[in-house]
Formats: C-alpha cells, sequence, structure tokens
C-alpha cells in the first residue's frame, strides 16, 4: 500500500491528472514485477513462483509528467490458498484502493509459457466478474518476459496462438510487451501512452474509468457457482520458448500491429 510518505507528497503537489492501474493475471507470470516496473522502484514483492507472493491487494503511487499513476497489485486470479469468498473480497478492495474506479485493467500474461486453458478461463473470469465491457474497452493485454522474442514481432509470436490471438482481438487489439530485467526507458512510457488513448476514447460514453457501480450490478448479476468452477485449474508450465500450434488448416484473422515496447 502506499505509503505515508508518499501519501504527503501527493497530498502537497498541484492537481494534477489521475490514471488508475489495475494488475490481473495469474500467478507466477510477473504481475507484480510488472508493477514494480511501472513504478520505477521495486515495491510489490515479486519473485518467480507458482505460489502467490501477493497475498492482499496493494497500492502504490508515482508522479511523472503530472500524471499521478496508481498501481494496484491483485491476488493471482487462480491462487488456490483462497476460497473463492475470500478471493471476491479481495477484488471489491482492489476497487476500494482505485477509487472512483480503474482507468485500466492490465490482463498479464507471459510469453515464455505454454499458453493453456487457463489462460482462457482468466478472460472468462473478468467476462464473469467484471462483465464484458471490461475486456471490450477497459483491459490491455500485458505480455510479459519479452524477451524471448528475440527480435522477433509480438504480433508473428501471438498469431501462432488461436487463444492468444483472440484474448488480444477481444481487447479490441490493445497490447504491450514488457522486458521486466531490463532498464527499458521507452516501454513505461509507451504502455502509458496506450492507456491515455484508451481513456479518452473511453472519456465521452464511459466517463473514461471502470465504476464501481459497474462492479456491484456484475456481481448481482454473476453466479458463484460459476466463479468456484472458474477458479480450479493447474498453472501453466514454463517452457522459455513456449507457444501452442494452430490447427491443420485454420486461417486467422491477422492481428493489429502495435509497437509492443
Amino acid at each position: 500500500m502506499a505509503s505515508e510518505r508518499d501519501k504527503q507528497r501527493t497530498a502537497s503537489m498541484p492537481a494534477v491528472c489521475e490514471r488508475r492501474i489495475v494488475l490481473l493475471g495469474k500467478t507466477g507470470l510477473g504481475k507484480s514485477a510488472s508493477g514494480n516496473t511501472i513504478l520505477g522502484r521495486k515495491v510489490f514483492e515479486s519473485e518467480f513462483s507458482f505460489e502467490s507472493v501477493t497475498q492482499v491487494c496493494a497500492t502504490e503511487l508515482k508522479h511523472t509528467n503530472n500524471i499521478l499513476v496508481s498501481v494496484t497489485d491483485t491476488p493471482g486470479l487462480f491462487d488456490t490458498g483462497k476460497s473463492n469468498e475470500e478471493l471476491k473480497v479481495e477484488i471489491e478492495r482492489c476497487f476500494q484502493l482505485s477509487k472512483p474506479g480503474p482507468h485500466v485493467f492490465l490482463l498479464v500474461i507471459s510469453l515464455d509459457v505454454i499458453f493453456t486453458e487457463e489462460e482462457r478461463k482468466a478472460v472468462k473470469w473478468i467476462q464473469d466478474n467484471l462483465g464484458t465491457e471490461a475486456l471490450i474497452h477497459f483491459t490491455i493485454v500485458l505480455f510479459t518476459h519479452g524477451d524471448v522474442l528475440e527480435g522477433k514481432k509480438v504480433e508473428d509470436f501471438v498469431g501462432k496462438s488461436d487463444a492468444l490471438s483472440s484474448i488480444v482481438e477481444q481487447c479490441q487489439g490493445r497490447y504491450h510487451v514488457f522486458i521486466n530485467v531490463r532498464k527499458d526507458q521507452n516501454q513505461v512510457p509507451e504502455l502509458l501512452k496506450k492507456i491515455e488513448d484508451m481513456v479518452q476514447r473511453n472519456q465521452s460514453t464511459r466517463g473514461g474509468y471502470y465504476t464501481v457501480s459497474c462492479l456491484q450490478q456484475q456481481q448481482r448479476s454473476g453466479s458463484s457457482e460459476e466463479l468456484g468452477a472458474l477458479l480450479k485449474g493447474t498453472s501453466a508450465v514454463p517452457t522459455g520458448r513456449g507457444s501452442n500450434r494452430q490447427p491443420s488448416g485454420y486461417s486467422r484473422p491477422r492481428l493489429p500491429s502495435m509497437d509492443g515496447r
């Protein structure tokens, strides 16, 4: 959570534009490390593990170029250590930390693991618990471990997986690539620019951010049994160079080209 020093410093600042970011994704895929990359310092505990390091939602702040960036790290969507009810409470807590609502959900997916049915369940989880609108209007796919691309275009890499392509398409072609282990001066500003472009598109029709009332409405219409089924599953398998083969004869729409770094 934001330190007292950060809060005092923020309180003394002139009014600035605020952008609230919520990180979502499975355990062990670089979610907390991505939060640290955005903030430019290590504040979230991060290690390569399929057991969740982040146990409760936590928010940290960064002030850059007259923008107050709020980053909320969350428990993995499929952490088995929490009951369904505990996980729902944590997600609600994340919204309390990002009041009046997140401008963007970053769905963290690693390019360094085999993409499994569990990633598709993560998208289904967002649809069932946050609503399809959250995917269409407020979600950007954040690919981590971008070093596995080895100079290749991310759209070519993602294009080898039906499931990855489908997820990006459901998010209206919005994605970004992080190389968390390298201090790239451009990858964070470019991500913030993509977030800003999305916020501006949402501004006139949706107020620019996902509201708590949207969450409450979705929870009232959702099924706790479906949530329980979605939260059961196995972890992705690390490979170092993973991608799924496309079915024979499959023709995929071309992935929209974006500069991932």
